[in-house]
């Protein structure tokens, strides 16, 4: 947050954590501000998607039922007839008895969401869902339009942004009685102030109140990712927690588990769809085939708000229900990821978790713009214009340890830009350059 400090701290301690804190935030800012200002806009675009499937599904949503309905697997065979060589994904349940069912297939790699009339028996529209607005708004937010590689590269930036939203609040609180004025809201205009002071404390101010927000949305994202989401599955299967966990780390897992579901030949029965039908899961629920089960079909509920989840094992001859589990029934540890993934996607408590949401997004946005504009307006000509270090890395090995444990991202970023600092200290227009010479 800020890129400068506003006072001096009175021991030389004091005043060496406060440079070395500064020093980090600067860095943490150069290496995360363009992936957060990327985070912060395609968040707040996302967090709108539940509205828009909303409003997709109204269309479709009271069919004229004119004539006999077609049978479900005729309605499946009319979805993998609009595409070519397209398999079987799931068949979503409607809501109403005249709703239309949308299949979702795969088609030459791609999947897509069909929607069928099955009184008049044709195909009202076929849907990219591979390809849509929302899903490149994700997949720009969750990996730069670059599979794993970018999945990687918004993780490290998402966890340096965790140090720079610490170090930020840290250089943020005042150092000296002056009350809360210039932390909690800005200060009067006085004379002689400068712009740049102007600017830093509404830099301060907003960070203060955003910061925590902000926080939250960066550590609960931290599951979808591929280093830290991958290790942590591993630490949940080594303490026996059972059955897949209900979310993916990164697009790539998310596409195999997809893949791993498309069939060519499948049987649903009316009485399953019936039988679905009346369980009245929260929407949108599907149903596909489980695998390893003698024929009996899984029932899932994808609502946004994951505490709303359910999931059944329906027999295929009567429709009964084999099997159910609900948000309860799962583990602490699923259920306190599936809140804080629900809460991050702004679907835990409605038009309010959206409107939070939101703000943490335009408040990134506010501090990314301010710390680029303080950047330029203090950077002197020629020069990076980085803190200046400081003499000492006794602690360096210790806080790469802790690290490692907890975001080890930025371990191995810290111990790469160590081994930079090492070779660039040898080229002395560089070294001044990037301020590592006081």
């Amino acid at each position: 947050m800020r890129s400068e400090p506003t006072t001096r701290p009175d021991s030389r301690s004091a005043g060496a954590l406060y440079r070395t804190l500064w020093r980090w935030h600067f860095y943490a800012g150069v290496l995360c501000v363009p992936v957060l200002i990327s985070l912060a806009i395609t968040g707040a675009i996302y967090l709108f998607k539940p509205d828009l499937d909303r409003a997709r599904a109204a269309e479709h949503a009271d069919l004229v039922a004119e004539g006999p309905r077609a049978s479900a697997n005729a309605q499946i065979a009319l979805a993998r007839g609009a595409l070519p060589n397209a398999l079987f994904i799931e068949y979503r349940v409607p809501e109403t008895a005249t709703g239309a069912p949308v299949i979702t297939v795969l088609s030459e790699g791609v999947r897509h969401a069909v929607t069928v009339d099955p009184w008049r028996q044709q195909v009202i529209s076929v849907h990219d869902l591979d390809n849509e607005l929302m899903e490149t708004v994700r997949s720009l937010h969750g990996e730069l339009l670059s599979g794993d590689a970018g999945s990687i590269v918004v993780e490290l930036a998402g966890s340096w942004a965790i140090v720079l939203i610490l170090t930020g609040l840290y250089l943020a609180w005042p150092a000296e009685s002056r009350g809360l004025a210039g932390v909690l809201w800005p200060r009067p205009a006085r004379s002689g102030t400068s712009a740049r002071a102007r600017w830093r404390e509404w830099h301060g101010v907003i960070g203060f109140w955003v910061s925590l927000l902000v926080l939250f949305l960066l550590i609960t994202g931290l599951p979808w990712s591929m280093v830290w989401g991958g290790a942590f599955k591993e630490v949940r299967a080594w303490a026996g927690t059972m059955g897949e966990p209900t979310w993916t780390s990164g697009r790539s897992a998310e596409i195999r588990v997809w893949q791993r579901k498309a069939l060519e030949d499948v049987d649903l029965p009316d009485t399953l769809v019936d039988a679905a039908r009346e369980l009245a899961f929260a929407s949108p629920a599907t149903l596909a085939p489980q695998p390893n089960s003698e024929g009996a079909w899984s029932l899932a509920s994808d609502h946004p708000d994951r505490m709303q989840r359910e999931t059944a094992l329906l027999d295929p001859a009567t429709g009964a229900v084999l099997a159910r589990r609900g948000f309860s029934d799962q583990g602490l540890l699923d259920r306190a990821i599936g809140i804080g993934i629900s809460a991050h996607e702004g679907a835990l408590f409605g038009r309010a978790n959206q409107a939070l949401g939101l703000m943490a997004a335009l408040g990134t946005l506010a501090l990314s713009v301010s710390g680029i504009v303080m950047w330029l307006k203090r950077r002197p000509q020629g020069v990076l214009g980085a803190p200046p270090a400081l003499a000492g890395r006794r602690l360096f090995p210790a806080l790469v340890l802790g690290l490692a444990c907890v975001l080890p991202l930025i371990a191995l970023s810290l111990v790469m830009l160590w081994l930079l600092e090492q070779a660039f200290r040898r080229l002395p227009p560089v070294a001044r350059w990037l301020g590592m010479t006081t």
